[in-house]
C-alpha cells in the first residue's frame, strides 16, 4: 500500500517555523535536527508521506513538534515550584521546578501532555536549558531579596544527558545567572533508559564534582535496581509517590519497599526524599521511619513564583490533618 499523502500549505508552515529561531542550536548539523527544519524541507515538496495506518495521528505528532518549538519563541512555556518541606522543622527546603505549556487553543498542558514529544524530537535539549536558566535566574532573584536560600530541582531526560556538553552549559547557565551551584538539584528521570550510560555517568560526576547535586527521581517506577544506584555518582533519592499511596498499612508491599530503601539510601548518606504526600497519617508513618524530607500536596500544589516568596519567608505551621494553609 502507498504511504497517505498530504498536503501542505507550504508558506503558512514556513511562517510558523520561521518563527522559531532556537538559540540554544548553535550549528547547522543541529538546526538540521531541529522539528521545524525538518518540516520545512518536507514542505519544499509540497506533500509529505506520513504512513499508512491512522495517517491523522501521524500528522498530529508532527504538528506538535512544530508547536513545541513554536511555543518557545513566542513564550507559551512557564515554570511553577512545588515545595520540599523539612517536617522537623516546617521549613521550605527545596523546590521541584515544574514546566507547563500555555497552549493558546487547549489551555494549561501538563508535561505529560508534550515531554515524550520533545525528546523524542529532540526538542527536550532548548525546552531544558530554557527551563534550567530560568528556574537559577528567579532562585538567585530570591535570594536577592533577602529570602530563605533553597536548593531548585530541576528534572533532567536521558536525552540531555547524552549531549557531549550538557555538563559545560549547566556550568555556563550557573555563571550566567549567578547561582551558586548547591543550589541545583538536577533531578534523573527514571523512567526510561539512558541511551550512553558510560557518558551520562561521566557527566553526572562533573557536575557533582562542580557542586551540584545529582539526585534519582522517581525512583522504584522504571529500570533502576538499588546495584544501579550504587553505580552513579549520586546526592540523592526521590522515592515514586505510588509508594506513599499504600500507607501507613504496616504489612503492605510499599511499607517493606520505603524501609529497605531508607536503610539503603542511609549506608550511602544520600538525602532520601518522600514524594506524594496527601495526608497526615502518610507523613506521620514517614517521620516514624526517620523520613522527614517531604513533598507533596499536604504542604502545597505548584505554585507560581509569585506565590513561593510567602513560604520562604516564614516555617509552615504543619495540620494535623488535611492541607497546610500559609
Amino acid at each position: 500500500m502507498e504511504p497517505t499523502l498530504f498536503e501542505v500549505n507550504t508558506s503558512e508552515l514556513s511562517r510558523a517555523c520561521d518563527s522559531w529561531a532556537p538559540r540554544d542550536l548553535k550549528s547547522s548539523t543541529e538546526s538540521l535536527g531541529s522539528p521545524c527544519f525538518a518540516l520545512q524541507a518536507a514542505a519544499q515538496e509540497e506533500e509529505i508521506a506520513v504512513g499508512e495506518h491512522r495517517p491523522e495521528l501521524a500528522l498530529g505528532a508532527l504538528s506538535l513538534e512544530v508547536e513545541l518549538g513554536c511555543a518557545l519563541r513566542r513564550e507559551e512555556f512557564f515554570v511553577h515550584y512545588q515545595p520540599k518541606v523539612d517536617s522537623t522543622t516546617g521549613r521550605v527546603i527545596g523546590l521541584e521546578v515544574l514546566v507547563r505549556w500555555g497552549h493558546p487553543e487547549l489551555g494549561i498542558m501538563s508535561p505529560s501532555n508534550f515531554i515524550r514529544a520533545a525528546e523524542e524530537s529532540g526538542f527536550i535539549v532548548p525546552l531544558g536549558d530554557w527551563v534550567l536558566r530560568k528556574a537559577c535566574s528567579q532562585n538567585k532573584a530570591w535570594q536577592a531579596q533577602g529570602l530563605a536560600p533553597v536548593h531548585i530541582g530541576v528534572n533532567v531526560s536521558p536525552v540531555q544527558l547524552g549531549e557531549e556538553n550538557f555538563a559545560s552549559r549547566v556550568r555556563h547557565i550557573l555563571a550566567e545567572t549567578g547561582l551558586a551551584p548547591e543550589y541545583l538539584h538536577l533531578e534523573l528521570t527514571e523512567r526510561a533508559e539512558i541511551p550512553n550510560d558510560k557518558l551520562a555517568t561521566r557527566i553526572m560526576s562533573e557536575l557533582r564534582d562542580s557542586g551540584v547535586h545529582t539526585v534519582a527521581d522517581n525512583f522504584g517506577a522504571g529500570y533502576s535496581s538499588l546495584s544501579r544506584l550504587e553505580a552513579l555518582p549520586l546526592n540523592g533519592l526521590k522515592m515514586h509517590h505510588s509508594f506513599v499511596k499504600g500507607l501507613p498499612e504496616e504489612k503492605s508491599s510499599s511499607s517493606k519497599f520505603i524501609r529497605a530503601l531508607l536503610a539503603f539510601s542511609r549506608s550511602r548518606g544520600l538525602e532520601f526524599v518522600a514524594q506524594g504526600v496527601e495526608t497526615a497519617e502518610q507523613r506521620a508513618w514517614l517521620e516514624s521511619q526517620g523520613c522527614d524530607r517531604l513533598q507533596g500536596y499536604l504542604f502545597s500544589k505548584p505554585l507560581p513564583p509569585d506565590e513561593v516568596a510567602r513560604w520562604l519567608r516564614r516555617p509552615l505551621t504543619l495540620p494535623a490533618e488535611g492541607r497546610t494553609n500559609v
